[in-house]
């Protein structure tokens, strides 16, 4: 286990989590880490020993994108933490420095050949039996090349859960997450490219 003060001192605040307040931070080497909030201190050495915490699986989540032929910025490893600081872990992975959120390339791109790509790689995730429980416009980034970068990843792996919650996420994504990004007529496009791909 690691300090997570050795980790922070002197890295740059990229990012901060709505939700929790936990930063991703810009360090040397061209790496990003985002921390992860301790729980209690059983839950802790509990998660820590069975590799269940949030660091873990977007670790675990990362690889099997990339073993799905998808793109995500290059893992390099997970960090547990001591557990008498504020985090309980990190996941270090490769900066992507210049990508864009999806929300924003698609005001400078082909729209709907964006959307078209979003389809068709959510459904490479789908039939694989993988669903990215929080999946929003913000956690797919757009590079110059208009490659999809995914990030912020956690899949479930139960395909019930796959099957049962598929539609409800993207309805999700297209109302709360990401209202008026996409217009309808978009949305019912990207709907029928993920039927047409089998969703």
């Amino acid at each position: 286990m690691s300090n997570e003060v050795d980790l922070i001192d002197g890295a740059e605040v990229y990012h901060l989590n709505e939700r929790n307040g936990a930063p991703l931070l810009k360090v040397g080497d061209g790496l990003a880490v985002k921390l992860f909030p301790r729980k209690v201190l059983l839950q802790h050495l509990f998660r820590v020993a069975l590799k269940s915490t949030k660091a873990h699986k977007q670790w675990k989540s990362a690889m099997h994108l990339l073993g799905l032929g998808l793109k995500t910025p290059e893992p390099i490893r997970v960090e547990v933490f001591d557990g008498r600081g504020l985090y309980e872990a990190s996941y270090v992975y490769k900066f992507l420095d210049d990508a864009q959120p999806f929300s924003k390339a698609l005001d400078s791109s082909n729209r709907l050949k964006l959307i078209d790509k979003l389809a068709r790689e959510l459904a490479v995730m789908y039939h694989a039996d993988v669903l990215f429980l929080d999946f929003h416009l913000e956690n797919v980034l757009v590079d110059p090349q208009g490659e999809l970068w995914w990030i912020d990843v956690e899949f479930t792996y139960n395909t019930r859960k796959v099957k049962g919650l598929f539609w409800s996420r993207m309805q999700r994504m297209y109302e709360k997450c990401n209202p008026g990004v996409i217009s309808q007529q978009e949305w019912e496009y990207f709907c029928q490219e993920l039927r047409q791909c089998g969703c």
